[in-house]
């Protein structure tokens, strides 16, 4: 190309763009750059971001356990930058009225979500379900520290996440019992 400058080096649409006969075959009409001769700018990436919900029960309650747990499992699995959700909330109220539901509509796929235990996201089997249902529609990648769980869409992790959330339901409802036969013991003696 001996009528290019020396040292001056374009790409294809650049060149065709500052000499446009260049690229066109002598019986052809003068070539004029189209929007295809051009490279469109590549979208930026979005890098996955990492969350870690925290449910307590009441204000006298704290995360503090919930936090380092979460925080023990995410340095041995390497997962950086976590975004603490704090949630002061009963697990009987519908997840997409806690903060859980504001945090997994808002996550785009490959969103990390880690969990301190099966429990702390719902207290019902059903809503547990739910809420991975969601994820796996989503892409959303959840983790459960305390059982050291990455839970996906395969079959074996919803069977997992099945059975788990039934032991946390039936453990609660073991707690429940308890605590009204002692509150009821109290109220007989006095």
């Amino acid at each position: 190309y001996p009528f290019l400058k020396p040292k001056t080096r374009l790409g294809g649409s650049q060149a065709l763009r500052k000499y446009p006969r260049l690229f066109c075959m002598p019986s052809w009409p003068v070539c004029e750059p189209t929007m295809t001769d051009t490279i469109a700018p590549v979208p930026a990436v979005r890098k996955p971001r990492a969350y870690a919900y925290l449910r307590v029960s009441t204000d006298q309650q704290d995360t503090d356990n919930q936090k380092h747990g979460i925080l023990e499992y995410a340095n041995a699995h390497a997962i950086t930058g976590l975004e603490f959700v704090e949630d002061v909330a009963s697990g009987k109220l519908d997840w997409k009225a806690r903060k859980v539901g504001e945090l997994l509509m808002q996550c785009q796929p490959g969103d990390v979500v880690v969990f301190a235990e099966i429990s702390r996201m719902a207290r019902s089997t059903l809503q547990v379900l739910e809420i991975l249902r969601h994820c796996v529609d989503a892409q959303i990648n959840v983790h459960i520290a305390k059982q050291r769980m990455i839970l996906d869409g395969s079959m074996q992790s919803r069977i997992t996440a099945t059975v788990l959330g039934l032991a946390a339901e039936i453990e609660r409802e073991f707690i429940s019992m308890r605590t009204k036969e002692a509150l009821a013991k109290r109220k007989a003696e006095g």
